[in-house]
């Protein structure tokens, strides 16, 4: 399989891009986008190979990928691999899916994301991972295979409802702490509406993001595992109670701040200045579990802090902390330590 270099060409525009292909092209779209707009239906015509897919993690399976391939072997033409190119129009498990097919086909070709979700365009189109789930675990099978572009068009992010902007936040958020840069203080001091607020800091946050990936490409331990800030508990949330995965990583920022702060790394100022930051969304908390959700029982926590891929071992697994606006830390903690600490701060039942 090929190794593509990991820096995609990033494109912002407003309308969708001229794609017409220079060889051949497999577009593969997300079913439900072009009956919610006649503009992307059009668009679509131009392509004469269109495989549109239902999206969600129910997506990336091993029978559902065999079928695009069985298909694939069917349909498109024998050509050389540097002529043929796959063009993905979807939030994350599209971008994942079309993706892993894309750095598998004929040993690797040209990958252009155009993501329609505001989650992918933050975070899941940047960075080159592509995975399937198997075995019942998400995301075991993968690879990494950046798209040679990634193309973000307003008019196709605005297509979403105005509660899929609010549920992104945490991830800008989650880059916008790690980063520290003046663009990240202006957005926490900016009233602008989410889906204005995301479009308007898009490309300063995906680039912040693109520059902790360039030190660690492949995540074999280095920085890239700062961009976990607030995912250990966020996934626990997010598994448990359904919640969104942004909504459920601001929340899992807001934990971290905490403790960050009782252990002495951040200071009371600090701590509340993050605090306020994320409480501009989050609501007046800032910390604690969403609105309607209660305690997890300790046996159901424990059980999925067990699964985390960042565990290092049986009892212990790698902490994002921080010391203040871009000034993130990784730490080795104890399973048990940090559900002593989801228990203090009210996420788990006693």
């Amino acid at each position: 399989m090929r190794r593509p270099s990991s820096a995609s060409r990033l494109v912002f525009e407003d309308r969708l891009p001229d794609l017409r292909p220079r060889g051949e092209a497999l577009v593969i779209c997300d079913a439900k986008l072009p009956s919610l707009s006649a503009g992307l239906a059009r668009w679509l015509v131009r392509f004469p190979r269109v495989y549109p897919v239902r999206a969600g993690e129910k997506l990336k399976t091993l029978p559902t990928f065999h079928r695009l391939v069985e298909w694939a072997a069917a349909t498109l033409p024998a050509t050389d691999r540097s002529r043929l190119r796959v063009v993905a129009i979807g939030g994350g498990s599209v971008g994942d899916f079309a993706g892993f097919f894309a750095s598998v086909w004929l040993r690797g070709v040209d990958l252009v994301l155009v993501p329609s979700t505001w989650l992918a365009a933050i975070d899941s189109a940047h960075g080159g991972k592509t995975a399937l789930n198997a075995g019942g675990a998400k995301n075991a099978i993968g690879t990494f295979h950046p798209a040679s572009e990634v193309r973000l068009v307003r008019r196709l992010l605005d297509l979403q409802e105005a509660e899929r902007a609010r549920e992104a936040w945490g991830e800008l958020a989650k880059i916008a702490i790690l980063d520290g840069g003046a663009w990240a203080r202006a957005m926490a001091r900016d009233p602008a509406p989410d889906g204005e607020l995301l479009w308007k800091y898009l490309e300063p946050a995906v680039r912040a993001k693109l520059r902790v990936v360039a030190r660690d490409p492949e995540e074999r331990g280095g920085p890239r595992r700062l961009l976990n800030l607030g995912h250990t508990t966020g996934h626990v949330l997010e598994a448990w109670s359904g919640v969104a995965h942004g909504v459920a990583v601001a929340h899992g920022v807001a934990f971290a701040v905490a403790w960050s702060e009782r252990r002495g790394l951040l200071t009371r100022r600090a701590a509340g200045d993050l605090r306020e930051f994320l409480a501009t969304r989050l609501g007046p908390t800032g910390s604690g579990l969403p609105p309607g959700v209660r305690p997890i029982p300790r046996l159901a926590a424990a059980r999925l802090l067990s699964r985390d891929k960042k565990a290092i071992s049986a009892s212990r697994v790698r902490e994002v902390f921080l010391e203040g606006w871009g000034k993130p830390r990784i730490e080795a903690v104890r399973f048990a330590d940090l559900l002593a600490e989801m228990v203090r701060q009210g996420w788990v039942l006693p």
